[in-house]
């Protein structure tokens, strides 16, 4: 069976066997059983406990052989010692993907080690496949499935993560979201290529985010990483790079984190982007879900601070794009709303076209202005993104472009638009234009204009490969 089709036992199952969950429910309880129901899991659910008979409305079977069903899905969550028999009986039911919550094997000493090889060898016996051990499992928000046993919050968006790690699960979210994720634990068996080639034609997701200690099989995963990236960009932050990070990933996940500068080369020839940081995958993901690609180098910086605009430009020769020049015609356009002493040129500063006139009111000037500057520079062929840098004010004097904003990204759907805001009501405004979908605000110019040079550079990775 194709690795694709292996893993959709574990994010995709029909029943799910939860085996060692506790009686207690409630606050604090960290019931995996109490967490999966609650998030609305669509497929058939069996607790496996032999001290109790009901677990949160469920009847509890004391052994999996009592279970009468087949199951795609059993999570292990009893102590070391027992693991390993339930394992040996996973293995005899037919049971198509199993995930060891527990910790303590070769992330601990050399018995969890060799305890976890015969796991491993069990179940490749079986035709079955082994998460973890040391994982919180999967999620699928688009079936309601979270196997985390704190309580966690996916969204159907169409990012999917690969980590060792499950912190996906429990607050990463805010920087990196995931509507699906694997949490790979010591990544005895199942490791990031195999949860590559899942997401590789999986149509709900459109961006791969991986976190990465280690990786065993570089040969095999260079192959597998550089056919996805071909389809849908793969965005990989590394730890492990300082010698204190690559002892901390030993203890962690066992894993030999390896020479920094050769995975940073592995991943320039299967191009996988390198995120510096935890900021700069979470902009990533978001702007390659949102957003077309770059077709060319040429950005439109509008700005209602000349100073931004400054940085802005200045953050241009840095990731490999070009201010746009700007046609005669379009900078004579915005001339006609200025007051005459200004030279437009590019970043185009919005504020003189603002208080070129003030018979209507601030807020009026602001949408008008707005919207015809950034029409006439989207209109223009040697702009091939932009950059809206909006002044917004604060809660009383309300200046809110999401209209505008909107109705540029839908009016010219082949070039991004990307937004900076600034002023005390940025929090509220920000907040509406992340939920249009049609825009990512980025905290600084510097992080935008980074997010659509690494834009560019994909499409012009993709734009090679579909020529080769």
């Amino acid at each position: 069976m194709r690795a694709k089709e292996q893993m959709k036992f574990f994010l995709e199952p029909r029943s799910v066997a939860l085996i060692g969950i506790p009686r207690r429910t409630g606050k604090l309880s960290l019931n995996i059983l109490e967490n999966l129901l609650e998030y609305g899991f669509r497929g058939r659910v069996y607790p496996v406990n032999p001290n109790a008979r009901e677990i949160s409305g469920l009847r509890a079977y004391p052994t999996l052989a009592d279970v009468p069903d087949e199951i795609d899905l059993a999570l292990i969550a009893t102590p070391r010692p027992s693991v390993l028999p339930v394992v040996e009986e996973c293995a005899r039911k037919g049971v198509k993907a199993v995930a060891v919550v527990t910790q303590g094997f070769a992330d601990f000493d050399e018995e969890g080690r060799s305890l976890e090889a015969e796991m491993v060898r069990i179940l490749k016996g079986a035709g079955s496949r082994l998460l973890g051990p040391n994982t919180l499992g999967v999620a699928n928000a688009f079936i309601r499935l979270n196997t985390s046993f704190a309580r966690p919050e996916v969204t159907e968006i169409p990012v999917g993560v690969i980590a060792q790690t499950g912190s996906f699960f429990t607050g990463t979210q805010r920087f990196l979201p995931s509507g699906k994720g694997i949490d790979l634990g010591n990544t005895s068996d199942v490791d990031f290529c195999d949860g590559l080639e899942y997401f590789e034609d999986d149509p709900q997701t459109r961006v791969v985010a991986l976190y990465i200690e280690g990786i065993r099989d570089g040969r095999r995963f260079m192959e597998v990483a550089r056919r996805v990236a071909r389809k849908k960009p793969v965005i990989a932050l590394k730890s492990g790079r300082s010698r204190w990070g690559l002892q901390a990933a030993r203890s962690h996940t066992a894993q030999l984190a390896g020479v920094d500068e050769l995975y940073s080369a592995a991943f320039r020839q299967c191009w996988v982007m390198r995120a510096a940081d935890i900021e700069e995958q979470g902009d990533l993901a978001r702007a390659f879900c949102r957003l077309p690609l770059m077709t060319g180098k040429g950005l439109c910086v509008v700005t209602m601070s000349g100073s931004a605009g400054v940085l802005a430009a200045d953050a241009c020769e840095d990731w490999g794009l070009e201010m746009a020049p700007l046609l005669p015609e379009t900078r004579a356009a915005i001339k006609e709303m200025s007051l005459p002493w200004v030279n437009i040129q590019n970043p185009v500063d919005v504020w003189p076209a603002i208080f070129s006139e003030t018979k209507s009111s601030l807020l009026d000037r602001y949408i008008r202005v707005s919207r015809a500057v950034l029409e006439k520079v989207a209109m223009d062929p040697t702009v091939d993104g932009i950059l809206f840098i909006a002044g917004v004010m604060n809660p009383r004097d309300i200046l809110d472009p999401t209209e505008v904003v909107v109705e540029i990204a839908e009016a010219f759907p082949g070039k991004p638009i990307v937004c900076v805001v600034h002023g005390r009501n940025s929090p509220a405004i920000t907040e509406r234009l992340e939920r249009t979908g049609k825009t990512v605000v980025f905290p600084s110019c510097e992080r935008a204009v980074r997010a659509l040079g690494r834009i560019r550079q994909y499409a012009e990775f993709r734009g090679k490969e579909d020529s080769s």
